[in-house]
């Protein structure tokens, strides 16, 4: 099995973050199981092992697993990958979609999100093992079903084709009306359009033609009813241009306040109104130069307006996912993916270059429960990510993977972090992967856009796949290390195979650069910081060094 390690250099969290990248991604590799026991070959459990208190060991929960196929795919694991995805596709368990599980029935018939990652999961599985004609019709035809029930919730909903949504990702998990929500929704876009992708290059015109046409109806109603002050009925506390979370299928009104339990709680700037990080499942790793654009940029405006305000943040790089306000008796508030996770892909992306910087020093905090001498929850791996936290236990030097109930501000609930949660411990597993930033999202050209804090000096990535338009997989390593005090920066590559093209943009660099040695590397400027690219690059050995002095 080839292994993609990711070293990074610079301060205690840059060292730190060595050890956060390989026992997170060694212990969602193990989570894949193999068959030989009790469970079938490419079971995803939920959570690592068994164990006492929250626990999900026992399940495939299908967000979860779509999330971790989607990374398993993303790091190279094309074995673990194949299993997970066949697991999945044997079992469509509700007739024609996944419910909240895939190992075992269970209520809710608008798990939207859980679908539409594992459409992307599947299509993922279907590019690393190596575009498979044979395959790739074969998951089209097995998946039938599935984008059947899409289309026809699509049609069926009042707002333009909107998909409804019973999911945490709405915020309405277990109520009886449905959700129509940006997260749920912008990921079956996402899905779709990899899956037409697919079709088209096994040669499935007509899929292709309907999968592009349910993507684009999506997109439009997306754009049109999911964007605060375009076409809401009613009052939303979203300012106007940013996306919302989501339309209350009883009226068509904006659905600020989530409703989980008997528990409600604003809904109206929390991190699942930045579905943008959805565009890296498939290798896209910067904002799209697309008609949303704008929408994404104010979402993320917005939405940092608040992360930045709690005092949590500004001390150890802390995440609330519902904008510091709690959600009463529910955990949500302190996840380390949903939060943490997705903030921090947000800012990557964003190339907000000092608030990545302080997220993932947060990250390593979460992670590392190593120095706790009375452990509250269970332990297995002091360097793998729970479920949930309390940071008001950080503060206090107490075991911060266990919740409590707080006096007098907004809390989370007596309920212990599930130590390797499949979805969280993915979510990081992706931001860290976004440090090494590896985009393939364009035909016949690989991007490397590798991003490190300022107080970071460099990362090495070795053994990372990258698949060539005909399938074809190449293996590559590279470094990039900044050395500040002489103002140089030294790129070093290597692939398996040459590659025909390749750009790179390296940084960050500060916002005004003054000069640069060669006239012919192009700058790019950002509200922080500065990049250099490295365009028309072959090869499969390949050094530059760029000197600011």
């Amino acid at each position: 099995m080839i292994v993609p390690v990711l070293r990074f250099e610079g301060d205690d969290w840059a060292r730190m973050m060595n050890a956060v990248f390989a026992e997170n991604l060694h212990d969602m590799v193990s989570k894949v199981d193999d068959g030989k026991g009790e469970y079938e070959a490419g079971y995803f459990h939920t959570s690592t092992i068994p164990h006492e208190g929250t626990c999900y060991y026992h399940s495939t929960w299908t967000r979860d697993a779509g999330c971790g196929l989607i990374e398993l795919c993303r790091l190279g694991f094309a074995e673990q990958a194949q299993a997970a995805a066949e697991y999945l596709l044997r079992h469509i368990n509700h007739g024609d979609h996944w419910g909240r599980t895939a190992d075992r029935a269970d209520p809710c018939e608008y798990e939207t999100n859980g679908n539409a990652l594992i459409l992307l999961g599947v299509y993922n599985a279907w590019k690393i093992t190596g575009k498979q004609q044979e395959t790739g019709r074969r998951y089209l035809e097995t998946v039938r079903p599935v984008i059947d029930w899409a289309q026809r919730l699509m049609e069926q909903n009042p707002h333009g084709y909107l998909m409804p949504c019973q999911s945490e990702m709405a915020g309405n998990p277990n109520t009886p009306y449905t959700v129509s929500a940006i997260y749920p929704n912008y990921a079956m876009k996402l899905a779709l359009h990899g899956l037409a992708g697919m079709a088209r290059f096994c040669s499935e015109q007509d899929w292709a033609c309907r999968l592009s046409q349910m993507e684009n109806q999506l997109t439009g109603a997306i754009s049109g009813y999911l964007v605060s002050g375009v076409s809401n009925k009613g009052h939303t506390n979203t300012p106007a241009g940013c996306w919302i979370n989501g339309l209350d299928n009883r009226d068509g009104r904006p659905y600020d306040f989530a409703e989980w339990d008997d528990t409600m709680w604003p809904a109206y700037h929390w991190t699942r109104q930045l579905p943008f990080i959805l565009q890296s499942d498939l290798g896209m790793l910067q904002l799209p130069e697309d008609g949303q654009r704008q929408v994404h940029l104010n979402s993320y405006d917005y939405i940092h307006s608040y992360m930045r305000k709690g005092e949590y943040f500004r001390r150890y790089g802390f995440v609330s996912g519902s904008g510091w306000t709690g959600m009463g008796e529910r955990h949500d508030d302190t996840m380390c993916g949903y939060s943490q996770g997705f903030m921090t892909q947000a800012a990557m992306v964003s190339d907000d270059v000092n608030t990545y910087s302080k997220l993932l020093e947060g990250v390593a905090r979460l992670a590392y429960d190593g120095s706790v001498v009375e452990p509250l929850a269970y332990e297995m791996n002091p360097w793998v990510m729970h479920e949930c936290f309390s940071y008001d236990n950080y503060a206090k030097a107490m075991d911060h993977t266990f919740g409590t109930y707080h006096m007098g501000r907004p809390g989370v609930a007596n309920n212990p972090g599930d130590e390797g949660n499949l979805v969280q411990e993915a979510e990081i597993v992706k931001a860290l992967a976004l440090c090494a930033g590896v985009d393939d999202s364009t035909p016949g050209v690989l991007r490397l856009l590798p991003r490190i804090p300022w107080n970071w000096s460099g990362i090495t990535a070795e053994n990372l796949p990258y698949v060539k338009e005909n399938g074809e997989l190449v293996r590559i390593s590279f470094s990039m290390q900044h050395d500040r005090a002489t103002r140089r920066c030294r790129f070093h590559f290597e692939s398996s195979q040459p590659v025909e093209r390749l750009e790179v943009r390296l940084g960050p660099f500060p916002r005004e650069l003054h000069t640069l040695r060669k006239t012919d590397y192009e700058c790019q400027q950002g509200t922080d910081s500065s990049w250099v690219w490295l365009r028309n690059l072959s090869g499969s050995q390949i050094d530059e060094e760029i000197d600011l002095w």
